[in-house]
């Protein structure tokens, strides 16, 4: 589960998804041992191309630091997208997400 988010929002989710990925992580490393979410992200993150192409070992252990050092959500939130590429140029077009859409 871990990896597909990551992959995700690295590679084909929307950039408005970013926060609910977050959250679910951050509920996940908030819910569970440190080391339980530690050995996740770590197995997550063991494929050359997870979260994306060229991320070296020692960077994804770095990334892993900040993730499991992080005090609050926006700092987490913020290692995520730095890990999976940073801010993603907007797609064409004008789709609301669901969650936001008025009745």
């Amino acid at each position: 589960l871990v990896r597909a988010l990551l992959v995700g929002v690295s590679t084909w989710m929307p950039s408005w998804i970013l926060g609910d990925v977050a959250s679910c992580l951050w509920e996940m490393r908030n819910g569970h041992p440190t080391g339980v979410f530690r050995a996740w992200l770590l197995q997550a993150l063991d494929a050359s191309c997870v979260p994306r192409r060229g991320l070296s070992r020692e960077q994804k252990l770095g990334y892993t630091q900040q993730l499991l050092e992080a005090k609050a959500w926006s700092q987490f939130k913020a290692a995520i997208k730095q890990m999976c590429g940073g801010k993603k140029k907007q797609m064409h077009t004008n789709r609301t997400p669901i969650a936001t859409m008025s009745p």
